[in-house]
């Protein structure tokens, strides 16, 4: 019996050579060896090849026959079992005649025009498809974290990345700070504050990066939604003065061409007013001991003895 190639279906009749269905009552079997672990995109690689195939058969037959035929839709549902393993991968095996526990696939495949297609589609820049686990000082669990979102390439980070909202979302389903995302990503950072607080109107160093040379137009940075004067700005730092009129700890952030950065949090606390110099000579002070004639007593005047 010769073994079914990948574009051959998993299950085969004994009594035939596995090209084609039984034609005299023989049951389908499923050949174990075969059954192997797969992923979704293999799956789909391997439905397109058939589709393929099926497109040059109807072509000849158009061409034959003067008619135009076509495969526009194409519907499968699979019975599958789904695992995940440590890497983030998912894995679906289908599940054997009478086996318990499978979960329904289902796969409906449309065509969609070329014109519906163009709107849709956003071109793949140089390197997109480069590996995640290129990144500079990437760790392991870092790769595995993004995969288990579906981020497998540099490509991949920028599209699920795009808006402040992405990268927090995606920061807090892996894990991964934000601001780590941002500087793989190259966008502006704030990475510390110094001091983390102080009293309305002093001067903070805001330690980031990818922050420009000097500030764009319009640029600012904002604490507690007030902006702060800029006094000086760098490519790895920015120094401002916090805004006077502000109390409590909030958000510190910068405003920039490419849109706001991550925030930080910092805390506007008003000076502490010095001890009074007299509280402890208060403390200390003598008490008055009282007299005979106005019931108080002079400071230091002993009792005179009384006479029988």
């Amino acid at each position: 019996m010769k073994r079914p190639t990948t574009s051959q279906p998993l299950l085969e009749d004994p009594s035939h050579d596995g090209e084609s269905p039984a034609r005299d009552g023989g049951a389908w079997r499923l050949v174990p060896e075969d059954n192997q672990e797969w992923q979704l995109a293999d799956m789909i690689d391997a439905i397109a090849a058939e589709v393929d195939r099926a497109e040059d058969t109807l072509a000849l037959k158009s061409h034959a026959r003067k008619v135009s035929f076509a495969v526009k839709s194409l519907a499968l549902d699979l019975s599958v079992t789904v695992r995940q393993s440590s890497n983030g991968r998912i894995w679906f095996r289908t599940t054997g005649p009478g086996e318990q526990g499978g979960t329904l696939l289902n796969l409906d495949l449309t065509q969609v025009l070329e014109s519906q297609l163009s709107e849709l589609r956003t071109p793949l820049g140089n390197g997109s498809a480069q590996p995640i686990d290129t990144l500079p000082g990437i760790h392991e669990r870092e790769v595995q974290a993004l995969a288990a979102v579906s981020i497998f390439s540099l490509g991949d980070l920028e599209r699920y990345t795009r808006a402040t909202p992405l990268l927090a979302e995606v920061g807090r389903k892996t894990g991964i700070p934000e601001q780590q995302l941002r500087r793989w990503r190259k966008l502006p950072t704030l990475l510390s504050i110094s001091p983390p607080r102080g009293a309305p109107g002093d001067t903070v160093v805001v330690r980031g990066a990818h922050l420009g040379r000097q500030p764009s137009a319009g640029a600012k940075v904002l604490f507690q939604e007030r902006p702060a004067r800029i006094l000086d700005w760098a490519e790895e730092h920015l120094i401002v003065r916090i805004p006077p009129d502000v109390r409590g700890p909030g958000q510190l952030y910068a405003m920039l061409d490419a849109g706001p950065t991550n925030h930080l949090l910092w805390e506007a606390h008003p000076q502490e007013a010095s001890p009074r110099s007299d509280a402890p000579a208060r403390q200390n002070a003598p008490r008055a001991k009282k007299t005979h004639r106005t019931g108080r007593r002079s400071l230091g005047s002993p009792r005179k003895p009384r006479h029988r």
